[in-house]
């Protein structure tokens, strides 16, 4: 399989979440940026799966490395 890039496949995840799951889901941990955690959690919270979108906001916030007021929201409303 070509590796297409962050930028093609988070752009075509814009239309297709399950893809851009499967593709993070496919690399290692540890070559997560928070952002990338940020986009698994957008993708989560379109397909409706609110636990899973919280914990990706969760490991986001402690990749982050301090206090940020908007994932803290994003992640609060992943609560409600």
């Amino acid at each position: 399989v070509q590796d297409l890039g962050d930028d093609f496949i988070l752009t075509a995840g814009r239309s297709d979440p399950r893809r851009v799951i499967a593709w993070l889901d496919g690399r290692p941990p540890a070559d997560l940026h928070p952002a990338h955690w940020v986009e698994k959690a957008e993708c989560h919270r379109r397909l409706g799966q609110f636990a899973e979108a919280a914990a990706c906001f969760t490991t986001a916030l402690a990749l982050h490395g301090r206090p940020n007021a908007d994932l803290l929201h994003r992640r609060g409303q992943m609560f409600l």
